[in-house]
């Protein structure tokens, strides 16, 4: 009789903690083997804009957002089968068409016997820390002003290309532009005016290059340009240049 009664205050505890987790800011949902949605919680709610009545009895693959192929889910699932568990990274979609990244964990949960009864998932909203990553990424790597590469990730492309040139036996071109006077035109215009040239400049290069090619500001009215993959001698590159 003891026994029972610990065994029972025992499930009782467990499952109170069960409630306190179901209630927790990550969004959770729980599936049957055959991986049909049985329950979510607010948060899952709320991230993915579906209700209950939409998802419940419905398979996961609802929220697919397309970004990720039939490769990405097979290795997926062999990992949960294997090890009970998987984390990643995933593209989803919520129900107004807009596609998030998320981060989510997937366990497998199994009965005393061993079989497998259910599947866990909890899933983290990572939409602002990717578009953290890519301001940063961007204020790195490209210029304010005219959206183009900076110096920095214009010396990193030459050194790529120059190891695939190398490799290829191919040929390339780099172009250096100085714009004459244009510090008279902020001395006579202002400034405003020196950067709507400089942007007027860079859409105009933009137009005229294969999206191949790398057009950089590096520095105040001085641009690059890095055409790769040219066949033909150095000498027929130049020319073409």
């Amino acid at each position: 009789m003891t026994r029972d009664i610990t065994d029972a205050k025992q499930a009782e505890v467990e499952l109170q903690i069960a409630a306190a987790a179901f209630q927790a800011h990550l969004g959770i949902m729980v599936t049957d083997a055959r991986g049909n949605i049985l329950k979510v919680n607010d948060t899952f709610k709320r991230i993915t804009g579906y209700s209950d009545e939409e998802m419940i009895g419905k398979n996961p693959r609802m929220f697919s957002s397309g970004h990720h192929n039939a490769a990405f889910y097979r290795r997926l699932w062999r990992s949960v089968m294997a090890t009970g568990n998987w984390e990643g990274e995933i593209w989803n979609q919520r129900k107004n068409g807009e596609l998030f990244p998320e981060w989510r964990p997937i366990s497998a949960v199994y009965g005393h016997g061993g079989e497998l009864t259910h599947y866990v998932a909890t899933m983290s909203d990572i939409s602002e820390r990717k578009a953290a990553e890519q301001e940063i990424h961007q204020l790195a790597f490209y210029d304010p002003l005219t959206g183009f590469a900076n110096r920095r990730l214009f010396i990193d492309r030459i050194g790529t290309a120059l190891k695939e040139l190398n490799r290829h036996q191919r040929c390339g071109a780099l172009i250096l532009i100085d714009i004459d006077n244009f510090n008279h035109v902020n001395d006579t215009l202002g400034h405003h005016a020196g950067d709507q040239l400089l942007q007027s400049i860079a859409r105009r290069f933009g137009r005229m290059l294969r999206d191949t090619d790398t057009l950089a500001r590096l520095g105040s009215d001085e641009f690059a340009v890095l055409i790769e993959g040219i066949d033909g001698s150095p000498r027929q590159t130049q020319e073409t240049g």
